[in-house]
């Protein structure tokens, strides 16, 4: 019993592998994935501090150096020092720009919340 056992070895390995990749799927028409900005309109950033304002912590913000269009990510600079401090150690927040079908997202590096950008238009990066 012990022998033929080890001679199905083999085809039972191949039919292991073959099964998980026969499980794989391809991206289905919602799926998300990384996202660039249509446009850098005052309008769309009026909507990205809209929609980011909670996360962030607060309403009044400025983004990082540089256009928004282009990237898949948007910085959030940290509150300037107040002023009887040198420094600051306060540090930027990125979040990652995504789409699923008409939508756009952003999330925050090392979260896992999405947050919906309303009147926000991106597409697939």
């Amino acid at each position: 019993m012990l022998p033929t056992v080890l001679k199905l070895m083999p085809v039972l390995a191949a039919s292991l592998i073959a099964g998980c990749i026969g499980q794989q799927t391809e991206a289905g028409p919602d799926a998300i994935e990384p996202a660039v900005l249509m446009n850098d309109s005052a309008e769309t950033r009026a909507a990205l501090k809209a929609g980011l304002a909670e996360n962030v912590g607060r309403q009044s913000f400025e983004f990082g150096v540089g256009p928004l269009v282009g990237s898949s990510q948007i910085t959030v600079l940290p509150p300037p020092p107040g002023p009887y401090e040198t420094n600051s150690p306060a540090m930027p927040k990125t979040y990652d720009l995504l789409i699923s079908g008409e939508t756009c997202f952003a999330r925050r590096q090392g979260e896992d919340d999405l947050i919906p950008l309303v009147d926000v238009t991106c597409k697939p990066a």
